[in-house]
């Protein structure tokens, strides 16, 4: 005999830090949830905490479906895979915290374990989700925080520096000169040259930390557990 398993539909990744599909957590709570979340993601330089809460599994297996889930809203920065999804099953009685590759070394098993066991599951117990949820992200950010080395911001590039004020000072010299020579024109139009430069090259600077959602390196790390 043949047993087919229908896979519960893995959602979309939501715009928001907090998909409580379960409706187990008021409107505050989910908001005091993701400014702790941003707060995280904030002093760790891009650490990624999602919470999914659903009212059942359908038969699918927890670490299934929260690896899914985490891969196809590719938690984390791309090339560090830092992110990680607490997935919460109502009516099974189930939590997964699912652990990025990038966080593995920092975030064992046997930490998301007891945090499973000690934090989630008595909490959730007694009807206080919202009280486990924050215990958890306070405690897995303070994890992170004690492997996490804080990037310096990078330091002027002063051996390349010198360059700039050269090609800037013989670009200005000759605006001058083609200002006396009666060619306003020309200079004002080098001027704007030279001025679009100069914006889109630091726009280039602004936008190459712009990796995040481009995650999702996501290999069974992590725990799971009933309450």
């Amino acid at each position: 005999m043949t047993f087919v398993v229908c896979a519960l539909t893995v959602p979309n990744k939501p715009a928001t830090r907090v998909l409580d599909l379960a409706h187990i957590l008021s409107i505050s709570q989910q908001q005091q949830l993701i400014d702790k979340i941003n707060s995280v993601y904030t002093k760790t330089q891009g650490s990624e905490i999602e919470i999914l809460t659903i009212n059942s599994l359908e038969g699918q297996p927890i670490d299934e479906f929260a690896i899914q889930t985490a891969r196809k809203w590719q938690l984390g920065q791309q090339g560090k895979n830092n992110g990680i999804l607490i997935v919460v099953s109502k009516s099974d009685k189930q939590s997964r915290i699912e652990i990025g590759y990038g966080l593995e070394g920092v975030i064992p098993d046997g930490f998301v374990g007891r945090l499973q066991r000690n934090v989630l599951a008595p909490n959730f117990e007694s009807g206080n989700y919202y009280q486990g949820l924050s215990l958890t992200i306070d405690q897995l950010a303070q994890q992170i925080s004690k492997d996490f080395t804080p990037q310096t911001k990078a330091q002027p590039q002063n051996n390349v520096q010198w360059y700039w004020v050269i090609i800037g000072a013989g670009i200005g010299i000759i605006i001058i000169l083609l200002f006396v020579t009666g060619h306003g024109d020309i200079a004002i139009n080098l001027l704007y040259l030279l001025l679009n430069i100069l914006i889109n090259r630091g726009n280039n600077k602004s936008n190459k930390n712009d990796d995040i959602g481009g995650g999702g390196g996501f290999g069974g790390g992590g725990s799971s557990n009933k309450w």
